[in-house]
């Protein structure tokens, strides 16, 4: 066996046996016995092989002859005829010994020890010559045929990784076994290098020989081409799968995975291989025919013989398919199912490793590149397999379960999206919408970051790989030169959408209907870079330009305060536009930024050829304006905190402000003046002054002026620009509208202003008011605390006269009237004060209080100010000390100087004399105060209360009420009470008697005059001329002139009971008049007579000159008027006609009382009483004649002669 040699065998005697072993092995194929001329080796005499089989004698002694081919072939050579029957016949027997040879190399048939099996298979196989260069199969041919090389030389090309594999086959070499059974296509050529000889067995030669002679032999062949199989499909792995290439070619978890797989039902009514939306966890190998992938609304594409499709399904993080493979009918396809797979890889764990590694590599070269090649950013790049791997290599995976949600709206975002697989719900205003595999969203993310405008949730378990701006950035700076259609197209995209939609997302633009107005404002940008730390805009300078951030980020500054960040696609300046505002804060870039800027100059060029949309900009720039920048001033106005959520308000609030410019230097408001408007200030830097010093400064956001509105006080400062400056006014008429769209606005206004005019206002005005000028600081301070802010409009009461109060009020604005009895007495304005008198002494209100015009008063109540007093007994004992001068100057002013007796005197000194002489004194109700008839000395001033005047019936004829006085004559006239006066409510009075009264009144020589005089014209023209001219003497006198003369010379006189006016036998030149009382009339100590009002004695002595003629004694109190005698004679000689009366009145009582008391006591009379002579004296009396004379005077002289009788 293996020998090499050129001999044939001719056995001439005995016996040889031969035995044929497996190609390769020592395993016996067959035997055969040669015995006399048998011969064998034929096949060497001709072909120059090796041997097949071993020659053994089996006899004792054989003989045989040998035939060197050396010596054969000359005798060939010579003998044509011959040579071809030697070679025809040479060439069956090599052909039959080297199939049988070849064949039985097969291992499939090396294994099945069936020489029979192998001789027929040897048999039915067919010769075929290819010449040089000639295909004997091409790949992907479907030609169900073994192919073992007889002689000659093929060359075998199949796929590799990077270059075609090419394998030399000769003599010997097989091919294509497993076709015999599995009909699988081939995934290799054979072409010849030479003319060369194939045996070729068909596949249905090798059916029909095993089915009719070996049935019992289909088992093992079919195991052991599966077998073969194996290899194949596991080449096919390593071959044509870019996951399981990471292997080596021969490692043996492929070939045990190539084992584990399974043919599926490719018949015309089987089922897709997969389905979309599913996770179906196989593998899947194309051995023979084809298979579609359906993916989308792609084309579809064809996968062949060997192809590989799925093994992505079988590692731990796969996804629903979202492609349908179906396969040909009839074709031959291997599926390796995960769990397969699994149970394989736990017996190879390094190998499982690589083979995840390269699965989630293979899945981003693949279904990510597609999908990425298909992203507009990368157009321009997508044939850069490098350039585009290195983006796909930066890819991130994340899984989402059912309802998560991976993108929120209004979040900032800077990432890239892709759906592997799953599915995404896209939400955005209020519209709906699904999104699945192989989308992209949010790239826009890697050029520039914005809050995100969609809302992406997940509807199932969904996959997504995610491009970062910062990879994405990384690898632009990785491949600058080839990175130019990124960037053009991110340019053009960032120009296109990004601005377009930057632009179009300020709200002035929003609704603008032309994209070719957008495009030119976007054209009109100007690109700008800054370096960290750089400042943009500063806050309080002017500017008219806005901004948007293409990259970067930036804060904003509110003083040295950061408020807030701007990133990517974030803008900022819009309202500089329209408006020339300051900045409201600073911009600082906290990294190197890339800005766009929009000039106000470009802009308005822009717009200038888009009238209408211009129109509409400026409409929504100026309700931005307002909204936005407005609205902020607005909400920094404590007294709007409480309603600035209150959208209404504000609405009201900034559509009422109104702009207002001041240059520098120009005054804005003035100190002491009145003011309607508050200021905000929107840009500009302001001073306040006040009493020409400077005292603070106002900038951007301060306001001022919400006091004048909510108090209408006048300015507390003036306030002047001091550069260029823009305000916004507001009225305080749209203040009153305002409040009335939030209740509660009014008190947090109220609240607030009392805050903010206390700070301003108070502090320095209590300093100012005469009555708390020495108080320390600390008094003032707890004083100011206390006092009540209170508004009054014009028209408006705040006190009224006689009404009780325990208030006082301080004006800190406006103009208020005083009245007594509806009469205008005085004008209190700014720092007046009133009402501290009710406060210390708890009296009536002595006038009204009105307030002309708006006005704001200070109210401080009684217990808040004894309780400051309390804490401070310095400034209370000062303080009490002025509020009692306050209190004499009120009982002075609204007290003694309502009484006529006190109206015109001009001696302050004197009447504050008067004034501390005032003592206060409560009455209970049903108290009198004075009984008709009895004396006093004492005058009253009603404080408070009510107090009525009897007649003697009891009958009130009169009510006293606050501010009223009773009783001044009695200051000067001792005078009985001609009525009783008592309470009917509990009231206070002030006294002054008599006594207090004349001790002043002799202090002030002058005053006390012309009191006395006042005293008396008063006393006879309100009280005597009414009671005289009812004396029955005068009621028939119509001359009012006489009656007015007659009071002017009538002297009031009261007396007491039972007080001597006159006494009998005195002298006397007065006569009396009785106005209230009873007398009695006395002669000689007997009551002879009584006399009640409006009688009158004393006339005899009067007319007379006589004595009096009796004793008059008061029965009662008794007001009496006396009239002397001088008075009555200028009387009588102007009006004879009362003269007579009183004369003959007088006659007739001078003769009554001679008759009865002076006739009868004459001697020569009394002697002769009862003859008649009672009507002779009565006679004689005529004729009597009274004559008075004085002292000393003479009456008759010695020696004269007389004719006069006197009695």
């Amino acid at each position: 066996k293996d020998d090499v040699s050129e001999h044939m065998v001719f056995v001439r005697r005995g016996c040889v046996n031969t035995i044929s072993y497996a190609p390769g092995n020592r395993r016996v194929v067959s035997r055969a016995r040669k015995t006399d001329w048998a011969f064998f080796g034929e096949a060497a005499l001709l072909y120059n092989c090796e041997r097949n089989c071993r020659a053994v004698t089996s006899s004792e002694q054989t003989t045989v002859f040998v035939l060197h081919r050396k010596d054969l072939l000359p005798i060939l050579a010579s003998s044509s005829e011959v040579g071809v029957h030697v070679h025809h016949m040479g060439d069956t027997r090599y052909r039959q010994s080297v199939r049988l040879n070849l064949i039985s190399k097969v291992p499939v048939f090396a294994t099945l020890e069936n020489a029979d099996f192998v001789s027929q298979m040897g048999f039915s196989m067919l010769t075929k010559k290819y010449d040089e260069g000639q295909y004997v199969c091409e790949r992907g041919e479907k030609l169900n045929e073994l192919y073992i090389v007889y002689d000659g030389t093929l060359q075998m090309t199949e796929p590799g990784k990077e270059e075609p594999k090419v394998t030399t086959l000769t003599a010997g070499h097989h091919v294509g076994v497993e076709s015999l059974m599995f009909n699988t296509p081939r995934v290799y050529e054979l072409k010849a290098v030479t003319q060369t000889t194939v045996l070729i067995l068909h596949d249905q030669k090798f059916q029909d020989v095993l089915e009719s002679n070996f049935p019992d032999l289909a088992g093992d062949i079919e195991q052991g081409l599966r077998t073969m199989l194996s290899s194949a499909l596991a080449r096919a792995l390593w071959l044509n799968s870019p996951v399981f290439s990471a292997l080596p070619e021969h490692a043996p978890c492929l070939t045990a995975l190539a084992e584990r797989m399974e043919p599926v039902d490719t018949s015309k009514n089987a089922p897709s291989l997969l389905t979309p939306g599913e996770k179906q966890p196989y593998a899947f190998v194309i051995s023979r025919g084809e298979a579609v992938i359906v993916e989308g609304d792609e084309d579809p594409r064809i996968m062949t013989d060997s192809g590989c499709y799925g093994e992505l399904n079988l590692f731990e993080w796969q996804c629903p398919r979202r492609a349908e493979l179906v396969a040909e009918d009839g074709s031959l396809i291997f599926m390796l199912s995960k769990a397969s797979y699994e149970e394989v890889m736990k017996e190879h764990p390094k190998e499982a490793a690589v083979l995840e590694a390269a699965a989630r590599q293979n899945f981003k070269d693949t279904v990510l590149l597609r999908i990425f090649q298909g992203v507009q950013l990368f157009q321009q790049c997508y044939e850069d397999v490098e350039l585009m791997n290195a983006f796909v290599q930066r890819l991130s995976q994340k899984v989402f379960t059912s309802r998560d949600v991976v993108v929120q709206e209004n979040d900032g975002g800077n990432i890239m999206y892709i759906i592997t697989c799953g599915r995404l719900l896209c939400s955005k205003d209020h519209k709906k919408h699904e999104i699945t595999d192989g989308a992209t969203f949010e790239e826009m993310a890697l050029i520039y970051q914005t809050p995100r405008t969609v809302e992406y949730q997940a509807l199932d378990e969904t996959e997504l790989f995610m491009l970062s701006k910062d990879d994405f950035a990384e690898v632009i700076a990785q491949y600058p030169t080839r990175t130019h259609g990124v960037k053009d197209i991110a340019r053009d995209l960032f120009q296109k959408y990004v601005l377009h939609d930057l632009i179009r997302s300020v709200p002035i633009f929003a609704r603008c209907r032309s994209p070719e107005m957008i495009a030119q404002v976007a054209q009109v940008l100007v690109a700008q870079q800054y370096k960290k730390g750089d400042t943009i805009i500063k806050q309080g300078e002017g500017g008219n330009e806005m901004y948007f951030i293409s990259r970067g980020k930036l804060s904003v500054l509110v003083g040295t305060m950061k408020v807030f960040e701007l990133t990517d696609g974030n803008y900022f300046g819009e309202i500089a536009l329209l408006y020339d505002t300051p900045r409201t804060a600073s911009v600082v870039a906290d990294m190197d930024s890339d800005l766009f800027m929009l000039p106000n100059t470009q802009f308005q060029k822009v717009i200038a050829e888009y009238p209408a949309e211009a129109a509409w900009i400026k409409e929504i720039a100026a309700s931005r304006f307002k909204k936005h920048v407005l609205q902020d001033i607005v909400k920094k106005v404590p007294i709007f905190k409480d309603s600035a959520h209150n959208e209404d308000f504000l609405s009201t609030v900034v559509t009422n402000l109104h702009p207002r410019g001041y240059n520098p230097g120009e005054v804005i408001v003035t100190e002491g003046e009145g003011g309607d408007e508050m200021f905000f200030v929107s840009r500009g830097e302001l001073s306040i002054l006040v009493g020409g010093n400077v005292v603070h400064t106002l900038r951007d956001g301060d306001f001022f002026g919400e006091i004048a509105i909510v108090y209408d006080t006048p300015r507390t400062a003036t306030i002047v620009a001091h550069n260029k400056s823009q305000l916004f006014i507001l009225t305080r008429a749209v203040l009153n509208d305002i409040m009335k769209l939030d209740g509660k606005l009014k008190d947090s206004i109220t609240e607030i202003a009392e805050q903010r005019f206390r700070k301003h206002v108070l502090d320095g005005f209590l300093r100012k008011v005469h009555l708390f000028a020495k108080a320390g600081q600390g008094f003032i301070e707890d004083l100011t605390a206390r006092l009540v802010i209170k508004n009054y409009r014009a028209g408006e009461s705040v006190i009224r006269e006689a009404s009780g109060g325990n208030e006082m009020y301080f004006i800190a604005r406006g103009l208020l009237d005083v009245e007594v009895g509806r009469i205008n007495v005085a004008q209190l304005r700014d720092g007046d004060f009133f009402g501290e008198v009710a406060l210390f002494y708890d009296t009536p209100r002595t006038a009204s209080i009105v307030a002309r015009q708006q006005s704001n008063l200070l109210l401080l109540h009684r217990e808040d100010l004894f309780e400051v007093l309390q804490a401070y007994p310095n400034e209370a004992t000062d303080i009490q000390s002025q509020a009692l001068q306050r209190y004499q100057q009120f009982l002075l002013n609204y007290m003694l100087k309502k009484v006529p007796l006190f109206k015109n005197i001009t001696d302050e000194e004197f009447l504050v004399k008067l004034v501390s002489s005032l003592h206060s004194k409560m009455i209970d109700v049903e108290e009198y105060v004075v009984r008709e008839g009895e004396g006093g000395d004492e005058m009253y001033f009603v404080s408070r209360g009510r107090l009525a005047i009897k007649a003697p019936s009891g009958q009130t004829i009169h009510t006293l009420r606050d501010g009223d006085f009773f009783g001044e004559i009695s200051l000067i006239y001792n005078t009985p009470r001609t009525a009783s006066i008592v309470a009917t409510v509990q009231s206070q009075l002030f006294t002054l008697n008599r006594a207090d009264f004349s001790r002043v009144m002799s202090q002030y020589h002058r005053p006390a005059e012309e009191i006395k005089a006042i005293a008396k014209d008063r006393f006879q023209q309100l009280v005597l001329h009414d009671l005289v001219k009812n004396l029955p003497l005068l009621k028939k006198c119509n001359n009012q002139q006489f009656i007015l003369e007659v009071v002017k010379r009538l002297l009031p006189r009261g007396y007491e009971a039972g007080q001597d006016i006159v006494s009998e036998g005195e002298g006397g030149a007065e006569m009396y008049f009785i106005l209230r009382g009873h007398v009695h009339v006395c002669i000689e100590g007997k009551v002879v007579h009584r006399m009640k009002d409006g009688e009158y004695f004393g006339e005899v002595a009067l007319i007379y000159n006589t004595p009096r003629t009796a004793t008059i004694t008061t029965a009662s109190p008794c007001l009496v008027l006396e009239l002397k005698q001088r008075d009555f004679k200028k009387i009588l000689l102007d009006f004879e006609e009362l003269t007579q009366d009183i004369t003959g009145l007088a006659r007739q009582r001078l003769n009554d009382f001679v008759l009865q008391h002076l006739v009868k006591k004459v001697p020569i009379f009394s002697a002769h009483a009862g003859d008649g002579l009672d009507i002779f004296i009565r006679e004689l009396v005529t004729y009597l004649e009274p004559r008075g004379y004085d002292v000393d005077e003479c009456v008759v002289k010695e020696g004269e002669g007389g004719e006069e009788m006197y009695f």
